[in-house]
């Protein structure tokens, strides 16, 4: 018996029919979140398709109620309509009603990228791309919004044939010290073995920011490779959670393009200040900075390992980063903070705690000042998006 479209046996649980690509890292990611979610709801049955559409007679006769997938030119939907069932598209490409599509802000991923290099006083900067590929045009735009007239930029072409080469010829010609941002984690590793082949010191001379965060990739790097997280995982949970919510309860989203914003920057020693800063003294106060993060309370705490006056300090720490020593301080303390409220369920006490502030009167006007918002406002703006129930 053939069941009515987008219908299932009764007593039968919800059929998802999951197609994501795995030969690359953040469809590996999408995969991974995809996997947690449904590890923790057991009452979906689920065929897994790693490469290309399955059939849709095949997907019909198991009686599929929902379709998640990374739909895009090569791996296009428009088969899978037909079905009439629910569909959660992952990819960034504009697809046809109904199709709802939950996806990364790529010029966000762009803009991070900015921030945190200037932040760490890059000044000139870099951008490495692939060419014709819209996502990478998106990490390029919010990469260059900030910084339009001081970025180097290479798009890599389809054809690897002659990567080596171009890359050689480009990476050899950039000022140093510059910030290098690319497009993703592979195209980062590439680039820092030739750094490697042609003696151009990482992070002294490049600092090398990767994109994704994929972990064993960045963790085989030499040096390991920083990276902005593109929240693929989380991506992935999000539009499961609609993909259910429509299927059980009907539930129409509105509006029909869910964007999830970047996260923070993974830091690793690709980027790491100690290592890129040449004055020795300074290098020592950044590594006690880190070490002593959640004692320290002022730039006077800092004379302790620096043997100049607090002026010469300002002077020196100023040169090599272009910031002073406490705003160095009051920068190290934010990422801490905003770590802890998007990573942990810890109270503000506790977080206060962990970071040198003195009770959670201290953490939420510190945290205003700087961030302009309350950690509660903060932590409830990063919030999964959950789908409501009828």
């Amino acid at each position: 018996m053939e069941l009515p479209k987008g219908q299932t046996l009764p007593g039968k649980l919800p059929r998802i029919a999951v197609i994501l690509p795995t030969t690359f890292g953040y469809g590996r990611a999408l995969q991974a979140g995809s996997m947690v979610w449904l590890a923790e709801h057991p009452a979906h049955e689920v065929l897994w398709f790693q490469e290309g559409t399955p059939p849709v007679d095949m997907l019909r006769k198991w009686g599929v109620t929902g379709i998640l997938g990374h739909f895009r030119p090569s791996a296009p939907v428009d088969p899978l309509l037909q079905l009439q069932v629910p569909i959660v598209n992952l990819s960034s490409q504009p697809q046809p009603a109904p199709v709802i599509t939950v996806c990364c802000d790529h010029e966000g991923l762009g803009r991070q990228a900015a921030t945190y290099l200037f932040d760490r006083g890059v000044r000139n900067f870099a951008y490495l791309g692939l060419e014709g590929l819209s996502f990478s045009q998106q990490r390029q735009a919010g990469f260059q919004k900030k910084f339009p007239t001081q970025c180097a930029v290479l798009n890599l072409p389809k054809d690897m044939s002659h990567w080596l080469d171009l890359l050689k010829d480009w990476v050899l010609s950039l000022p140093q010290p510059c910030g290098v941002f690319c497009v993703g984690d592979n195209e980062a590793r590439i680039l820092l073995t030739l750094c490697r082949t042609y003696g151009i010191r990482v992070p002294e001379d490049l600092l090398v920011l990767g994109c994704n965060n994929e972990r064993d990739v960045c963790a085989s790097c030499h040096p390991t490779l920083s990276s902005v997280r593109a929240q693929a995982r989380k991506i992935a949970r999000t539009g499961l959670k609609w993909l259910t919510a429509m299927i059980q309860n009907g539930l129409k989203p509105n509006p029909r393009k869910i964007v999830i914003p970047s996260g923070p920057v993974e830091e690793r020693g690709s980027t790491d200040l100690i290592f890129a800063v040449t004055d020795p003294q300074i290098s020592a106060v950044l590594q006690f900075i880190q070490k002593h993060h959640h004692e320290i309370m002022g730039v006077e705490d800092l004379l302790t390992v620096y043997p100049g006056s607090r002026r010469s300090l300002e002077q020196r720490f100023r040169k090599a980063l272009g910031r002073t020593p406490l705003e160095e301080i009051h920068r190290i303390k934010i990422n801490l903070i905003k770590k802890a409220l998007r990573d942990t369920e810890d109270t503000l006490s506790e977080i206060a705690n962990k970071c040198g502030l003195s009770g959670p009167g201290a953490l939420g006007n510190f945290f205003r000042k700087h961030q302009g918002l309350s950690p509660q406002a903060f932590r409830k703006k990063l919030s999964r998006s959950l789908p409501r129930q009828k």
